[in-house]
């Protein structure tokens, strides 16, 4: 049992991951500086608008197409374990433990880490990974369907302890200490994953649907046969999913801007109407990109960070630690913008230097190491 080589890896796969860490790195830059600064945050005008349309088209969309990315990847290790009769449960098992591990030690710097998340949906796949396709596919449908309805009921119905634990971490953050920031990221983090419903049963309800996307994309070679034998679906879903996204945006527009009477909102979540199809679109459009060979310098770009996505992920959310939690740096909002994405064009040169020193992302490194129980050579 060896992890995947460098020169073995699915090219598009991490380009889809550095085009999905463009939108995590963006969203969180800014939904947390606007978090640490609400009372300040006069959003009207120009600003107001720049923060709608970006939360339109990127809000949701990264860490749902990283969630098909994760399960397809595991998808991929579980079938390499039972190809080489290795014990499955207890292999994969000790690997979650080690990512949910690592994501603590993320969730003390980054109260909205998502590897915990996917820590607990690598083991929640080993109760799916042997349903039938057709099975899984009725699954997601019904997912799908559901997740914008019950959202609303959540939110109408906060549990008291998530409310009180709020409170508790709010006066953590008044008192800014070190210590505090910390102890509040971690506490945020622990409410939100098993206390706030909103985040624990219908965030991760969509989490697993596209988990299972992966899982289904993996047993159907999606990716490696994009160009030959998917290419004409993947046309497919890009208009559909393009025709979807622009449908459901403008309803929710209209509700939100123009339509005096808001109640429809106390029924149905709009944002993962739109959140799906966005998703979905994005990332049939960066697969023809690939498989039509344009834009090549753009998706060389996302293939060099996404080869180190832990890494890369990880360092961005220091970042943010550094600048708005230590530093408290104040600035509009679409500055803030425009400074995600310097950070991510330095995160694209630095990944294309690290790797063509090291075979792999420090944080990959150290995650396979343990995982493997082995020693594997991270200098070239």
């Amino acid at each position: 049992m060896q992890p995947i080589s460098q020169t073995n890896r699915t090219e598009i796969i991490d380009i889809l991951r550095g085009w999905a860490l463009f939108i995590v790195v963006t969203m969180n830059f800014v939904d947390t500086a606007f978090l640490i600064a609400a009372k300040d945050y006069n959003l009207s005008g120009f600003k107001k608008i720049f923060f709608n349309t970006e939360y339109i088209l990127l809000n949701t969309k990264g860490w749902l197409l990283l969630a098909i990315l994760f399960g397809y990847g595991f998808a991929y290790l579980l079938n390499k374990l039972k190809q080489n009769n290795k014990n499955i449960e207890r292999f994969f098992l000790w690997r979650m433990m080690w990512l949910f591990l690592i994501g603590i030690i993320n969730s003390m710097i980054f109260d909205g880490d998502i590897l915990l998340d996917y820590a607990v949906m690598g083991v929640l796949l080993l109760l799916f990974y042997k349903l039938k396709t057709k099975t899984l596919w009725w699954i997601i449908i019904i997912g799908f369907l559901i997740c914008p309805f019950i959202d609303p009921i959540f939110e109408k119905h906060p549990s008291k302890l998530s409310e009180n634990l709020f409170n508790h971490i709010e006066a953590l953050h008044s008192n800014f200490t070190l210590a505090n920031v910390v102890l509040g990221n971690l506490l945020w983090r622990a409410c939100t994953l098993i206390f706030f419903l909103p985040y624990s049963i219908t965030v991760h309800l969509l989490q697993l649907i596209f988990f299972l996307l992966g899982l289904i994309a993996f047993r159907n070679d999606f990716f490696n046969e994009a160009k030959n034998s998917y290419y004409t679906l993947i046309k497919k879903i890009f208009w559909i999913s393009l025709v979807c996204f622009i449908v459901s945006i403008s309803i929710q527009t209209l509700f939100a801007f123009f339509v005096q009477n808001k109640t429809i909102f106390n029924y149905i979540n709009f944002r993962y109407i739109s959140a799906v199809p966005g998703t979905l679109m994005y990332a049939a459009g960066i697969i023809l990109l690939f498989v039509n060979n344009r834009c090549k310098k753009i998706t060389d770009s996302f293939k060099y960070i996404g080869t180190m996505t832990l890494t890369n992920y990880m360092m961005q959310n220091l970042i943010i630690f550094i600048l708005f939690s230590l530093f408290k740096i104040y600035l509009a909002i679409y500055w803030i913008f425009l400074l995600a994405i310097l950070i991510y064009v330095i995160q694209i040169f630095f990944s294309k230097w690290w790797l063509s020193k090291y075979n792999y992302g420090f944080v990959e490194w150290l995650w396979r190491c343990i995982s493997y129980q082995q020693w594997f050579a991270l200098k070239k």
